[in-house]
């Protein structure tokens, strides 16, 4: 799913992750990352037991064809 931006000329992302609940076909909860910091950060929540994204399932979609520095999953 690509994702849609609405905005005011503000910074372009560099990624979107969209948030799955186990056995949903559809995204639940997104959250735009600005720089790999904001990726990295995610995916520390994502691994840490307990934390609320820790039950989601990502799906990581770059914008305008950018790619990380590293692999973070």
């Amino acid at each position: 799913m690509k994702p849609t931006l609405i905005g005011y000329g503000g910074p372009t992302p560099l990624a979107v992750i969209f948030w799955r609940e186990p056995g949903k076909d559809e995204a639940s909860f997104k959250s735009v990352c600005y720089d790999e910091q904001d990726v990295m950060n995610m995916y520390k929540r994502h691994t840490t037991d307990g934390d609320f994204y820790n039950k989601l399932l990502p799906s990581v979609q770059m914008v305008n064809g950018k790619e990380p520095a590293q692999q973070v999953a």
